[in-house]
Formats: structure tokens, C-alpha cells, sequence
């Protein structure tokens, strides 16, 4: 009976939060909740409880993500022939006021090339990985896509390719949560060719060319392939594009991400920001930005996040995934060998 109670009393206080923030006084609260939970898989239904599906369509509209009609321009990236590791920076300071910065660097690790970061913001915590040299950077996909199919965990890809470093790529083909991860949506790209181009509202491209660099745009996936991507996925939005920060309307919501970016020596930056926890709400697409120009980014798209979100070093995880059944399959993958 006390147990019964209990939850009770906790589901009359989810149901009064979710209820202030969708009448309560500060629209820009309403806007993120709503943003925020119309990003997962399973809770798309919550909005509809207060809101039409116009008011729902309004708001989503006004925070819309802005598609960016540029694609990375690979002239300003000069890969460097030999690489040693970088010297550790000195951490930014916080803000004196309640202005959040966009990202705190504590104690970066190094490692043949390899640097992990801790980043931080009033709402989020994660890791940012520098790889030095690009060419170690790939995607690694399954053998086989299909719908019914069940996708690998990015741990198990990064053992068997014999990895250091794993991080979720592209969205998948996921019903309400429960998908398998058998099947990529949106274009993808493997050795120059089509390989899979399940319907998607994912028009981003994001992949490398044959000189392991960073391309990024809405395009086609002819246009992928004629401006050099050897391999690729899709998801987005573009976060930077040939140095310039991509519009973002408003942000996005409070969630797990994933992020990648390139800077213009060639470098790639992997980022993974935990979220739906206590410690760490999460991220909008905004503070990705934020993060990626902070790390001197040229180019840089988000990933697909959530409980998807996950990134492995040196034999374990390092971030906090917010899935609640464990590591969900995927059908891709970024891996660093």
C-alpha cells in the first residue's frame, strides 16, 4: 500500500511539473519542454495532452532547426603529414555571473594522439575527444541493413575493429523506442556508392572523403558523392560550416547528444554530452555549437542522441548513456583505431 501510494504521489508530481511548465508563466520554458520531449521516441505524446497538434506545430515550428544551404568548402582543411600530441591548454573560467559559458575544460587525458576533455555548462555534462591524426577516424557500419534487422552495440564494434575510441553515429529506423537498430534512416554512403536510403526527414550528410576530411551539408546524395564523400551518414543539423556557426533557430531541446567536427589542421573532435539525469539535463543544438567553436571546429554536424549517445575509450565506457534497458544497438558508428 505504501509503495502504491508512493508512486502515486511521484506521478501527481511529474503530472503537476509537466503541467506549470506547459501554462505556467515563462513561455520560453514551454517552448524547451515541448522541444525537448517531441526529440525523444517514446514520449512524443506528452505535448498532446495540453496542447492541439496546431499549437504543438507552432511551437515546433518557431524553434526550428534552420536548414544551412552551404557545404564544406575542403580547401581550408590542411591535414598535417606526421602528428604528435597536442600540449594541454589552459581551462577557460567560468563566468563571474549566471551567464552560462559554453564549456569548461577540466584535467584533458592524452594518449598516442588521443586527448579526452571533460566539458561542462550549468545543464550538461561530457567528454570531447581530439583525435590529432583524421585518417584514424572511420564509420563503421554493419554488414547488413534491414528493418526487422538488429543493429551491434557500439562497444562490441569497437572491440571487434579493434578501436580505442567508439561513438554512435546516424538515426535509425526506431518505432517508438523500439527500434533494433537494424536499419539506418537517410542516405548512406559506403566506398563512394549508395548503399542504403530509407525515408527520412534527416537531410544532413555527414561524412569523410578519401583525404579523411570532415563534409558536411543538406545535399543530395549524388551531390554527397560528387563533392568527395567516401563514406557517410545522415542525421544533422549542421552545426559549422566552413567556420561560420549554422542558424539554429531556437536550440533545439534539453537533451543527450552526440556531435562531430573538424578543425582546420585536420583534427577531429568527438562529443558526447550525457542528459535526462540529475548531474546532467543535457544539451540543445545551440551548446553544441557553442562547444564545437570553442574547440576551434570548421565544420561540425550533429549526431544522433538520446539514449544513443554513447562514447567508449580504452576498453570501457566513458560517458553516462541514458537509456534505461542498457546500450541499445546501432547500425553504425564513429570508431578511432
Amino acid at each position: 500500500m505504501i509503495v502504491i501510494l508512493v508512486l502515486i504521489v511521484l506521478l501527481g508530481g511529474v503530472f503537476g511539473l509537466m503541467t506549470v511548465l506547459c501554462y505556467g508563466p515563462s513561455v520560453a520554458a514551454r517552448d524547451r519542454f515541448v522541444n525537448t520531449v517531441m526529440e525523444t521516441s517514446a514520449l512524443k505524446f506528452i505535448p498532446g495532452i495540453y496542447f492541439s497538434q496546431t499549437e504543438v506545430d507552432r511551437i515546433l515550428a518557431e524553434g526550428q532547426v534552420r536548414v544551412p544551404t552551404a557545404v564544406t568548402d575542403v580547401s581550408s582543411i590542411k591535414i598535417a603529414v606526421a602528428r604528435t600530441p597536442a600540449p594541454k591548454e589552459e581551462a577557460p573560467s567560468e563566468a563571474d555571473g549566471e551567464e552560462e559559458e559554453p564549456a569548461e575544460v577540466k584535467e584533458p587525458t592524452q594518449s598516442d594522439g588521443i586527448t579526452v576533455e571533460d566539458v561542462k555548462a550549468q545543464t550538461y555534462r561530457g567528454k570531447m575527444v581530439i583525435v590529432e591524426d583524421p585518417s584514424r577516424v572511420s564509420i563503421h557500419m554493419i554488414p547488413n541493413f534491414a528493418e526487422g534487422g538488429v543493429g551491434q552495440k557500439v562497444v562490441d564494434m569497437a572491440n571487434e575493429a579493434g578501436a580505442i575510441v567508439g561513438m554512435n553515429a546516424g538515426g535509425f529506423y526506431d518505432p517508438e523506442g523500439h527500434g533494433k537498430g537494424g536499419l539506418p534512416l537517410g542516405p548512406v554512403i559506403r566506398e563512394g556508392v549508395l548503399v542504403s536510403n530509407h525515408a527520412s526527414d534527416y537531410r544532413t550528410i555527414i561524412g569523410f572523403d578519401k583525404e579523411h576530411r570532415l563534409i558536411v551539408g543538406d545535399m543530395s546524395p549524388d551531390a554527397a558523392i560528387a563533392a568527395g564523400v567516401w563514406e557517410g551518414i545522415a542525421f544533422g543539423p549542421a552545426l559549422v560550416i566552413n567556420g561560420e556557426r549554422v542558424p539554429t533557430g531556437s536550440g533545439g531541446g534539453v537533451n543527450p547528444r552526440s556531435a562531430i567536427g573538424q578543425r582546420s589542421d585536420g583534427a577531429m573532435l568527438l562529443l558526447v554530452i550525457d542528459g535526462r539525469q540529475p548531474a546532467s539535463l543535457g544539451a540543445t543544438v545551440s551548446d553544441l555549437e557553442d562547444v564545437m567553436l570553442s574547440y576551434g571546429a570548421v565544420n561540425a554536424a550533429n549526431l544522433d542522441g538520446g539514449s544513443s549517445s554513447v562514447l567508449y575509450y580504452e576498453g570501457e565506457l566513458i560517458n553516462s548513456p541514458s537509456s534505461v534497458i542498457g546500450i541499445r544497438p546501432v547500425p553504425d558508428a564513429i570508431l578511432v583505431k
